[in-house]
């Protein structure tokens, strides 16, 4: 029984099963139309469990007299002890991300010591746990993770990405390198793709962060292919903002006439796409933080601290905060350049600089002290 938001027709393939629908506003589900969800579901249960067998697959309705199978008894217990493991290993990893931030990662390393021979162990569980290294930081134990994976859970597009990713975060040797090979096959065999685009986007970003940092005459050359990996990838995926904020963010260290008309062209496509996700009254973290990233960018100040607050409360790790953080350091520098305001925006840093802190279990900072 599939159950899906209004905010489309159902796939063809599914179209044909008794699907529950449910009412989405501004991205959020309300408490009427939850409601009404769990109303419906509970009906759909008392009928199944009080009712007639029904066969309600598709394949009834497409083939006459079609006469079913019937799975032996071992194998639907095994589909159920499967279940079960998946339940089991979810709470274990959700305690695990619940430690203090300093035990969080001997916690995840200690349940990849416990599952043994990755190779043994099922897809689903190594990319939920990869997920948990990453959301942690731990990305050098992310790499380690991800070459014990097996070989066809390596080929996975998300875990590519996410290996790719983490190899940049790592930045050891040639690390970076090996990412952007990664992903440049990804592009060749797949096409453009936003994700991957937008993780090639970061590594170009902190090779240009790098070289502003030391000096270095590449700085500009790494800028321009940040902005245009950031720029295809949002073009490729107009509903995935992430990409376009961020080269919306780095089209202002360019501050030049073509650059800012890039900027006027792209602020109301990206705004577009986090409002249909529900823009400021989202409870997810990464929509927030976007509003939060285009009201600095467009001197909304107003929009900015009602936006704020929500940012704080929504984030839950410190993969989310430093990330935002650096794309408000990265906007505070492009307005030093030209001379502009950056008292507010500092504000913004602070406060969110506290919460990063909160997150780490780290000794607070002093007051109105931030890292940029």
């Amino acid at each position: 029984m599939p159950i899906f938001a209004n905010v489309s027709a159902l796939p063809f393939d599914v179209a044909l099963v008794r699907a529950v629908g449910y009412q989405l506003k501004k991205g959020k589900l309300t408490k009427a139309a939850a409601q009404k969800l769990k109303s419906q579901l509970a009906k759909r249960l008392c009928d199944a469990m009080s009712g007639a067998p029904t066969d309600d697959s598709p394949l009834f309705q497409l083939i006459p007299k079609f006469p079913g199978i019937d799975l032996p008894d071992e194998v639907t217990e095994t589909f159920k002890d499967r279940i079960r493991q998946a339940e089991e290993f979810r709470e274990i990893l959700s305690a695990a991300r619940a430690k203090p931030p300093r035990e969080r990662r001997d916690a995840l390393l200690k349940i990849r010591s416990d599952l043994g021979d990755l190779k043994t162990v099922r897809r689903a569980v190594l990319i939920e746990l990869m997920s948990s290294f990453r959301d942690s930081e731990a990305f050098a134990e992310l790499v380690e993770l991800y070459e014990g994976f097996p070989a066809p859970v390596k080929e996975y597009v998300i875990v590519k990405q996410q290996f790719a990713l983490a190899l940049n975060r790592r930045n050891q040797s040639d690390d970076r390198e090996k990412a952007l090979k990664i992903l440049d096959e990804l592009l060749k065999d797949r096409g453009p793709d936003s994700e991957t685009l937008g993780i090639k986007g970061r590594i170009r970003k902190d090779t240009y962060k790098e070289a502003v940092r030391t000096g270095r005459i590449t700085a500009a050359a790494a800028l321009d292919d940040a902005i245009d990996a950031y720029t295809k990838g949002f073009e490729a995926d107009p509903r995935d903002y992430y990409p376009g904020v961020n080269a919306i963010n780095l089209l202002m260290q360019k501050d030049d006439t073509e650059a800012l008309k890039e900027v006027a062209r792209l602020l109301p496509l990206v705004s577009f796409a986090v409002e249909r996700r529900g823009g400021a009254s989202s409870g997810n973290y990464w929509d927030l933080a976007t509003v939060l990233e285009l009201a600095c960018i467009g001197d909304d100040w107003a929009t900015a601290n009602r936006v704020l607050p929500k940012v704080i409360l929504a984030a839950t790790n410190s993969f989310e905060t430093a990330t935002t953080l650096g794309n408000l350091r990265l906007l505070k520098q492009a307005r030093e350049r030209t001379a502009r305001e950056v008292a507010k925006l500092d504000g913004f840093l602070d406060e969110l600089s506290v919460r990063d802190t909160e997150l780490r279990g780290e000794e607070k900072t002093q007051p109105g002290i931030n890292k940029s």
